[in-house]
């Protein structure tokens, strides 16, 4: 007969949870049968509490998910997941977490960085040029629905990143995302779907009116994965973290994602046939390059190779628009000439309302208002730089460069600290990739237009949390001890000292 076995709940506290979870899930899925019958529903349901103990758990993990669904456009890249309303649900469970980190549990300590400082700047330049936006409606719609979270995420980002293990998750879901879209790029890229041009790959591109019927509506919602350009920058950001991974190894499983990631990625940036994917890779290389090599010369001749490579690769001078065959007897495509014109557009902008610009989102409405060819169809301004100038004038433009400089500075000495301390591979990896992501955004971002979205706002959230971080392992503190107090440290000042052999390994 078998022997009794005396349960105790202090030894299997794990028992406790598992009951909890079964407990709360039966009750849920009770709920929905109640409400709807649908098996999403139930499905949803029975998930909803095993979600909210992870949100508690590791928020972190909850925070980039988010981003990397709301980012990535994961559901818009595969549609059998858009019945599952991701961004809304896992939206919903980061604010969730986030309230319950910081006015319940007191985990996140909100703390301040010059980068910090300069965002809220920025935020509230935004804010009132929504006022005295030029179309009040179109700018307060972006600010609303978009701009508000995007710098609460980058305030979320900062303020809980702080061990090892949330770093090992930020730069594995980031790759994983990459890969993602990517081969969905190279999948429609082999069969022909979505191509715009007949050779320029998209993703979840449906016609736009004006393809249909013939007119034009210049406030279209259109995916930012059906665009070549955006989906270019997109997978920049990937392919930053996804070489570190290879240059700075942190284990098998970095590793191969690493490699699978810069291989797929770096496919899918080509297939793109984008001049800023190409700028993008280049500077990503560049950073790569003078971390590993040392001589500057070798760099700058593997650079040169590495841009003819891609651009032949990339079929640049065969594209429809801004081909070789489009180039006119002043040496100029058509292409380029439609970014020049509403590059002075936005400068006009600027000029007429130096203060606050035309407001956010309002370059394309304002678009025939100050072109010096108003008869020209209306587009994006195509450049990160002069679209902050003309939405936000030249106050914003100062506090969003400035702001860009104090993080790409920060991010620098990061890698320096991390490197002269020998922290754990994967912290100097993330240093290493956000030095190339913020390098290959600035390069890319001259042609691209994501001046308001996510990945230089990401970039500066993790900037911030890999330098307490680094101030953190410098003073020989535990980066997994969450229970120890996390006060600023000063500067390390010997440190820019470095900065000039910034490419050389000692």
């Amino acid at each position: 007969m078998p022997r009794a076995v005396n349960y105790d709940p202090s030894v299997y506290p794990i028992a406790q949870h598992y009951s909890a979870l079964a407990v709360a899930a039966c009750f849920a899925v009770l709920t929905a049968l109640y409400f709807d019958h649908s098996p999403l529903s139930i499905v949803a349901a029975a998930a909803l509490p095993l979600a909210l103990l992870i949100s508690i758990q590791s928020p972190i993990l909850v925070c980039v998910l988010f981003v990397s669904i709301t980012f990535f456009r994961i559901h818009e890249a595969y549609p059998f997941l858009e019945p599952l309303k991701l961004p809304f649900a896992f939206g919903s469970l980061m604010f969730t977490s986030l309230a319950l980190q910081w006015l319940v549990m007191g985990r996140i300590v909100p703390f301040w960085m010059p980068e910090l400082r300069y965002l809220v700047g920025l935020f509230v330049l935004i804010t009132i040029g929504v006022i005295f936006a030029k179309n009040r409606q179109v700018a307060w719609n972006f600010y609303s629905d978009v701009y508000w979270k995007i710098v609460l995420v980058t305030f979320a980002v900062a303020w809980i990143t702080r061990t090892t293990d949330d770093f090992n998750k930020i730069s594995r879901i980031l790759v994983l995302s990459g890969i993602a879209i990517a081969a969905v790029a190279i999948y429609n890229k082999t069969y022909g779907i979505g191509l715009v041009e007949g050779t320029r790959v998209t993703i979840a591109r449906k016609p736009r009116r004006e393809e249909l019927v013939g007119e034009f509506d210049p406030l279209e919602s259109v995916s930012t994965l059906s665009d070549p350009n955006d989906l270019a920058l997109i997978l920049l950001f990937p392919l930053a973290f996804a070489i570190s991974s290879l240059v700075y190894r942190s284990g098998v499983i970095n590793t191969v994602l690493g490699l699978t990631g810069t291989v797929t990625t770096t496919l899918a940036i080509i297939f793109t046939q984008s001049r800023g994917g190409l700028l993008g890779i280049l500077a990503i290389l560049g950073v790569m390059g003078l971390r590993t090599i040392k001589s500057r010369t070798v760099v700058i001749s593997l650079g040169v190779a590495a841009a003819l490579g891609l651009a032949v690769a990339m079929g640049i001078s065969s594209r429809v628009s801004g081909g070789a065959q489009e180039i006119s007897e002043s040496g100029i495509d058509d292409s380029s000439l439609g970014r020049i014109i509403a590059w002075r557009a936005a400068i006009a902008m600027a000029v007429a309302r130096p203060l606050n610009g035309v407001g956010i989102n309002n370059f394309i409405d304002s678009y025939h208002f100050f072109s010096e060819v108003p008869n020209r169809r209306e587009k994006a301004v195509h450049s990160t730089w002069f679209q902050v100038l003309a939405e936000t004038g030249f106050p914003g433009f100062i506090v969003f460069v400035t702001m860009l400089v104090i993080t790409f500075k920060t991010a620098i000495v990061t890698l320096m600290r991390l490197s002269i301390a020998q922290a754990p591979p994967i912290l100097t990896a993330t240093a290493l990739s956000l030095v190339a992501g913020l390098a290959s955004f600035c390069a890319a971002g001259t042609f691209l237009t994501q001046a308001f979205t996510l990945p230089i706002y990401i970039l500066i959230g993790l900037t911030v949390a890999l330098s307490r971080a680094s101030e953190r392992h410098h003073n020989n503190q535990s980066l997994d001890d969450v229970s120890v107090p996390w006060h600023p440290t000063p500067p390390l000042r010997p440190i820019y000292r470095h900065l000039p052999t910034f490419g050389r390994q000692k």
